[in-house]
């Protein structure tokens, strides 16, 4: 589970309960995204600034470990969840040096 859940990773994950997304995507420069039925749809939040993904992935993974991305590996792996409303499985990679988080969203009762 995430050390910490901040605030825009807490947004995102009721915005995809709500939306009955399947994936959510944190891009520096974006606002938060989700994946509903195969289209990818811009939510109304403010543009992600590139400290705000990193801020959400060193909180979900520690700064040693992020520090590893690009280095050791391509890709960091880890789950979040926003308790009793939806759980994901948040892999965190680098693009231009900054890193990118998509979580899949997990249903949470089968």
């Amino acid at each position: 589970m995430a050390i910490n859940q901040p605030p825009e990773l807490q947004r995102g994950l009721q915005l995809a309960a709500d939306r009955h997304a399947s994936d959510l995507y944190f891009i520096p420069g974006e606002p938060i995204s989700l994946r509903v039925r195969s289209s990818v749809v811009r939510t109304d939040t403010e543009p992600l600034t590139a400290a705000d993904v990193r801020r959400i992935a060193v909180a979900a993974v520690g700064e040693e470990r992020l520090a590893t991305l690009g280095t050791q590996t391509g890709r960091l792996v880890t789950s979040c969840e926003l308790p009793g409303v939806v759980a994901g499985r948040m892999c965190i990679a680098s693009a231009r040096g900054e890193p990118t988080i998509v979580v899949r969203i997990l249903p949470t009762r089968v």
